[in-house]
């Protein structure tokens, strides 16, 4: 799964939705979470970080 943020039109509910969205994924499916210029998350736990 990918998602997309429009940074400049979301709120802070948005991004709470989009976290429980993924952490459903993750925790259903074995994934783990990856965000551009941070890194790699297993939960809320960085496990890789993008330099």
């Amino acid at each position: 799964m990918a998602a997309e943020l429009a940074t400049s039109d979301i709120d802070d509910d948005g991004y709470d939705a989009l976290g429980n969205l993924l952490a459903y994924f993750v925790e259903n499916n074995g994934g783990m979470i990856q965000a551009d210029g941070e890194g790699f998350y297993e939960g809320d736990r960085l496990i890789v970080e993008l330099e």
